[in-house]
């Protein structure tokens, strides 16, 4: 079920892993291997690169410092994506709400009320969905002063009388004047188009991160 997000994060541990062994056999050619370091030293490219570098020492605790870094951000990174996906699947496994165990029902309000508070403290920018294409899952949203970037995560959230509608989406393709954009900055009123990885409706509101917003 998970099994691209598992490849995923096995090729990123891999780059780590060949960074840290390429980076540990220039360490020991610099400062160990004598031979190969006077042939490096014949380049005066390289000659430069030699003279500047740190000490072993500080080179080596800065490459595990790094390490530790990006393989915190990668796993954070999974743990969200492997939630997201978890969540888009619950629906189908779980149709009706009142089926769900009563600890996710009480994460599920917790984590809404959480949202409303945030959203009151002025931490979102909102965009308003102008119409919706249901079978593209893509609208048009009217946005000003706000990045957008292709993959993060947005909210969907619709509250009036008949109806309470919040949903995590992330963002699959943001379009303006009919050219795709991975990322867009949108400085004064536009109509962007933006389709989402679920479904969504007119009159929707977009929240987006205020990070994210244009000053």
């Amino acid at each position: 079920m998970f099994e691209e997000l598992l490849q995923k994060v096995s090729v990123k541990i891999s780059t780590v892993r060949g960074i840290v062994e390429t980076s540990h056999r220039l360490r020991i050619i610099v400062f160990r291997d004598s031979l190969n370091k006077q042939k490096l030293e014949d380049n005066p490219e390289l000659a430069i690169l030699i003279e500047i570098m740190p000490s072993e020492e500080e080179w080596e605790i800065y490459d595990r410092s790094a390490v530790v870094t990006r393989l915190y951000a990668i796993y954070e990174r999974f743990v969200e994506d492997l939630i997201s996906d978890w969540l888009r699947l619950l629906p189908d496994l779980v149709p009706r709400y009142s089926d769900l165990e009563e600890k996710i029902q009480n994460t599920h309000r917790e984590g809404i009320g959480r949202l409303l508070i945030d959203i009151k403290k002025n931490r979102f920018q909102h965009l308003k969905i102008t119409e919706w294409f249901k079978k593209p899952q893509a609208g048009v949203a009217k946005v000003k002063k706000v990045t957008l970037t292709l993959g993060e995560c947005v909210f969907l959230v619709l509250v009036n009388d008949n109806l309470s509608y919040c949903y995590a989406a992330k963002v699959e393709s943001i379009q303006l004047n009919d050219i795709s954009h991975d990322r867009l900055e949108i400085t004064s009123e536009a109509e962007v188009g933006l389709k989402f990885d679920r479904d969504a409706r007119k009159g929707l509101t977009i929240y987006v991160t205020k990070s994210n917003q244009v000053d």
